[in-house]
């Protein structure tokens, strides 16, 4: 596999993680659902301009950067 796909497979075990940590708190938690909301809107637009950057990036500078 190269850096890249397991770039590609971490982020989407992190979004996995993240979003089981979302139910979670969303039940056992009070939460500000705005805050909630525009952190929600920032990861996503993040993830994807930054899915696209990594695409384009040769991979011993990703390696460093990861």
């Amino acid at each position: 596999m190269s850096l890249h796909q397991l770039n590609a497979i971490r982020n989407v075990l992190l979004g996995v993680a993240n979003a089981v940590a979302m139910v979670i708190f969303a039940f056992v938690a009070p939460v500000h659902w705005e805050a909630a909301g525009a952190l929600a809107l920032g990861s996503l637009v993040g993830g994807m301009v930054g899915a696209r950057l990594a695409r384009r990036v040769p991979a011993r500078p990703l390696r460093v950067g990861i």
